[in-house]
């Protein structure tokens, strides 16, 4: 049971539905494969003796667990023992990985000896496969610390071997499976899954662990090809593929799985991606835009000026509503945002694409305006003073509001960054709040003021 809050602040119990975390699932995977390989120790040499998995292979041969490849699995139990999860092996585990190593490589002169010693017993042999298997396994424990990503194939490589092994035994096709035994083939499988998750802080496993919803997808995908690979070749075993239609209904079943598979997880995918997109736009946009008034954020200003102040000169204008706090407090804030967007959308008017108009911070605003000389500035600064009191003027539903500006000229050689410019900027607009307010100062060096607006 999930105990959370109802709306009185009441602990209520409500239903909670049982999942198994992604973590917990790959300790189960982790677990079971170790089991797999401890139970094989047991049961590999029953099978020696008494044939136990006879039935499963294709006529001809029959292979059998080899004393090698015996002692490479008790190696490899007591290696993953050993083994702590998300950290690197130590000096015992890797010495025993070594040696598993060491039995993998000189297996072809190893195997030939204990043949000759035990000529009268049917031992087996340690198949190419079986040896490969192993040395990627182990390869992949040794290469876990100094080398990840070679490791992490390595140990991909000591999965896939054993698993097209079990394949060709479900299909009784032995030249899938070659000179390993089912026990072994079972062993040396369950103990790759069991080591290829010491890699699990790898992004692509980790990816696929993740309780998410792109980790859910993985997973559901490697299930249904898991569940296609153990079902398929029994059915293809017993079917008779020369007469009657059981084969083309396998394979139109088979593939129209695929071709579900296919369309569910690339739809699927393509969803998580639209979303990811989406939220992404609105990411930038929620960083970029300011919420009330929609004017650029600061930080979008700033990110403007350093991207276009080095290919020409930028005006910079501040801008301060005047008397502000006085409308809020006479009119409420409710009217005070509306005249702050009312001063937005009259903004904009006036504005190209090229200019850039942002809320700096409560009730200033900043434009940045490519321009060539102070004076073009200057012009344009007094025709967007003009707007925003005529905007608020003709909104009936608003006080009449008016503004003072402050404005200055960042040059390419001259402005490294946007602090100096605002700086100047800024002392101009104090300038023309402490001149009466209401005004246009340009900064040039020396104070150049505007002409004062009549009263409204």
């Amino acid at each position: 049971m999930l105990h959370v809050l109802n709306m009185k602040g009441e602990s209520v119990q409500t239903a909670e539905r049982p999942t198994l975390k992604p973590l917990r699932i790959a300790r189960h995977v982790r677990f079971t494969g170790f089991l797999l390989g401890v139970a094989v120790l047991f049961i590999a040499p029953l099978d020696t003796a008494f044939g136990l998995f006879d039935r499963l292979y294709a006529n001809g041969a029959v292979p059998r667990t080899h004393p090698l490849t015996w002692a490479c699995l008790l190696l490899a139990v007591m290696a993953t023992l050993r083994q702590r999860p998300l950290r690197h092996a130590g000096r015992i585990e890797c010495g025993l990985w070594l040696t598993v190593l060491v039995i993998a490589i000189v297996k072809p002169w190893a195997s030939a000896a204990i043949d000759n010693i035990a000529r009268d017993v049917q031992l087996g042999a340690m198949g190419w496969n079986t040896a490969t298997a192993f040395a990627f396994i182990a390869l992949g424990q040794l290469l876990r610390k100094s080398n990840t990503v070679l490791g992490l194939f390595c140990a991909i490589g000591g999965v896939f071997l054993p698993g097209v092994a079990l394949n060709g035994l479900l299909l009784g096709n032995s030249g899938f499976y070659g000179e390993m035994a089912a026990p072994t083939a079972f062993a040396v499988f369950g103990l790759g899954l069991a080591n290829i998750l010491s890699y699990a802080r790898r992004p692509g496993l980790r990816l696929i662990l993740k309780d998410s919803a792109a980790g859910r997808l993985v997973r559901h995908q490697v299930l249904l090809w898991a569940g296609l690979a153990c079902l398929t070749p029994p059915a293809l075993r017993f079917t008779d593929l020369t007469e009657g239609s059981g084969f083309a209904l396998l394979y139109t079943a088979q593939m129209a799985c695929i071709l579900a598979g296919i369309l569910h997880f690339g739809l699927r995918f393509a969803g998580l991606l639209d979303n990811a997109r989406r939220l992404e736009r609105d990411l930038v946009r929620d960083v970029s835009t300011d919420p009330l008034t929609g004017a650029a954020t600061r930080r979008a200003a700033v990110s403007y000026f350093v991207k276009t102040v080095w290919r020409q000169p930028m005006g910079v204008i501040m801008i301060d509503l005047d008397h502000f706090k006085r409308v809020n407090d006479l009119h409420g804030h409710a009217a005070g945002d509306q005249v702050l967007k009312t001063v937005v959308r009259g903004l904009r008017k006036d504005l190209r694409l090229t200019d850039m108009l942002a809320r700096w911070g409560g009730e200033e605003l900043l434009i940045l305006i490519p321009a060539q000389d102070l004076e073009t500035l200057r012009t344009r600064a007094e025709a967007l003073r003009a707007r925003i009191q005529s905007a608020t003027a003709a909104d009936a539903s608003i006080p009449t509001v008016t503004a003072s500006f402050g404005v200055t000229i960042a040059k390419p050689d001259m402005e490294p960054d946007m602090a100096a410019a605002l700086e100047r900027a800024d002392a101009a607009l104090y300038d023309a709040k402490a001149e009466g307010r209401n005004r246009v100062v340009v900064y040039d060096g020396q104070y150049m003021q505007g002409a004062v607006a009549e009263a409204a």
